[in-house]
């Protein structure tokens, strides 16, 4: 059955939602414009998927949700969340990719359980430094937006393991990021970086690093002290020269640095 906001909105009213015993509700790939008021019923609701629905609008209603601990609401319209999003203090992940936000508002960074915040694809230019309030997040993906810097608060995401901040128009990555200890992929391709930080070699749990197609000018020695390092592409930038120690870590698998500007 594919529903349109009129005939959603009634069969809420119907009851059919077996009233506030539902746990988890999916209404994704429909036509329903806006989540309606009445969805703040749902008392119990674990688990709420709206995404691929042209919804342009969250309603404060959503603030009941005391139990919801997963929100997917990919590939919508949604330019603004409201201020109750900030009660969903047991949300765990959060998902709003593909939207046209153009900030990480304070109210995201209240929900201090979250571990998954997916934010990509929409066009955010502003990350609150209220950020460093999500001590639980270890998956933060930012990319595909329109952010010129990272807050040097994202430094106190001690249990970050995967960042994914490429595709924005970021000058560099803030020295605060390397306290990242455990950081397992950071992903800062398709930028404007012209130098990583100095020290990056302060990573040493990270597996994955793509810094490709961008402005980067020279490789940090210290990158030579990634030890777990599997996985590097810096192809596409303009480096002229890789240190010998970079290329002889121990677990490199895979590295491309094609389209440099390389010298004999």
């Amino acid at each position: 059955m594919n529903w349109n906001y009129d005939n959603y909105k009634q069969w809420l009213y119907d009851g059919r939602l077996l009233d506030d015993n539902v746990v988890s509700l999916d209404i994704s790939n429909n036509k329903i414009i806006r989540l309606p008021s009445e969805i703040g019923s749902l008392i119990n609701l674990t688990i709420l998927s709206c995404g691929d629905s042209g919804i342009m609008k969250i309603p404060p209603e959503i603030g009941n949700l005391f139990y919801l601990k997963i929100l997917y609401c990919n590939n919508n319209i949604i330019s603004q969340f409201p201020k109750e999003i900030s009660y969903l203090s047991n949300l765990t992940e959060l998902y709003f990719r593909h939207n046209i936000l153009t900030e990480l508002p304070d109210e995201i960074c209240d929900l201090t359980r979250l571990e998954i915040l997916c934010c990509d694809n929409n066009k955010i230019h502003y990350i609150s430094p209220k950020i460093s309030q999500l001590k639980r997040l270890h998956t933060f993906h930012c990319n595909n937006n329109k952010l010129r810097h990272l807050p040097s608060q994202i430094g106190r995401l001690r249990g970050l393991t995967i960042l994914n901040c490429g595709n924005n128009r970021l000058m560099e990555l803030p020295e605060e990021l390397c306290r990242l200890r455990e950081l397992s992929k950071l992903y800062c391709n398709h930028t404007c970086i012209r130098r990583l930080p100095k020290k990056i070699g302060c990573l040493t749990n990270l597996v994955t690093l793509y810094c490709n197609n961008s402005e980067l000018v020279e490789l940090p020695v210290e990158l030579s002290k990634l030890v777990n390092l599997r996985t590097f592409y810096c192809n596409n930038n303009y480096i002229s020269h890789i240190p010998p120690a970079i290329l002889s870590l121990p677990n490199l698998k895979t590295i491309d640095y094609s389209n440099n500007e390389f010298i004999d």
